[in-house]
């Protein structure tokens, strides 16, 4: 299969879940995709940069769809603990990716968030995770 190998890197053959898979199993848009992406890889690629990416691919959802993208007819709110996929992928990251254990509660929250498309409540989750990550 593809997934099996990566042109450009690791940061993504290292995990068991790859973020494509979240994108499929959910149908994410690419403002959806973007934005996991990014936070998925940043501590084996390009650190507080690739948070940032994230922050600006929301501020561009935000944008073109304000704070939740509401008017999609397959919209489904998901509850925190609600999705055996979600869970299994942001366990993953639960051990050795962040500095801080406080993170991946933030980041735990803002997959939810992103895939519930809700921009705005993403953003907060991911400022508190650079926060918590990096103390800026």
């Amino acid at each position: 299969m593809s997934n099996l190998h990566q042109v450009g890197g690791k940061h993504y053959e290292r995990l068991e879940i790859q973020p494509i898979k979240l994108f499929v199993q959910y149908k994410l848009n690419w403002f959806q995709g973007e934005a996991i992406k990014y936070p998925s890889r940043f501590p084996y690629k390009g650190g507080l940069e690739d948070l940032q990416k994230s922050i600006h691919i929301i501020d561009m959802a935000l944008e073109y769809f304000g704070p939740t993208l509401f008017d999609e007819q397959d919209f489904q709110l998901y509850e925190t603990g609600s999705e055996p996929l979600i869970e299994l992928y942001a366990e993953q990251f639960k051990s050795g990716f962040f500095r801080d254990p406080a993170s991946f509660v933030f980041f735990h929250n803002f997959l939810y968030s992103v895939i519930s498309r809700n921009y705005k409540k993403a953003k907060e989750e991911l400022q508190l995770l650079i926060y918590t990550e990096y103390r800026i």
